[in-house]
């Protein structure tokens, strides 16, 4: 396991190395597991909307509705190409994404724009 995010208060999503999302209950049990092949899942974060935002190791930010993340739907609502190995992502409460680069630099992606 690399992430984890609280999903909402009683779940949690964690993504690993092994390009799995898995979904589990308050109780530690795992209660859905997804294979997304396309990265390894290094940062999980949840915008105040309930989104879930998932970087891996292809240079992507992906946003899922929580609904999208419960079914294992392989659809996005949003999907950001940076073209950089991003190493670590946060969210401020009003849903802006900070991501931090490559180049040592950060970047910070307003929500009303993506």
């Amino acid at each position: 396991v690399l992430a984890f995010a609280q999903l909402d208060n009683r779940l949690l999503v964690s993504g690993s190395y092994d390009k799995t999302l898995r979904i589990w209950n308050e109780e530690g049990e795992q209660i859905n597991f997804y294979s997304y092949n396309f990265a390894h899942h290094y940062a999980l974060a949840v915008l105040p909307n309930g989104d879930l935002i998932n970087l891996g190791d292809n240079k992507d930010i992906e946003i899922r509705s929580v609904g999208q993340v419960l079914t294992g739907s392989h659809e996005t609502k949003v999907k950001i190409k940076i073209g950089k190995l991003i190493s670590s992502l946060a969210v401020f409460s009003n849903g802006d994404i900070v991501i931090g680069i490559e180049n040592e630099k950060i970047e910070i992606w307003k929500r009303e724009y993506l």
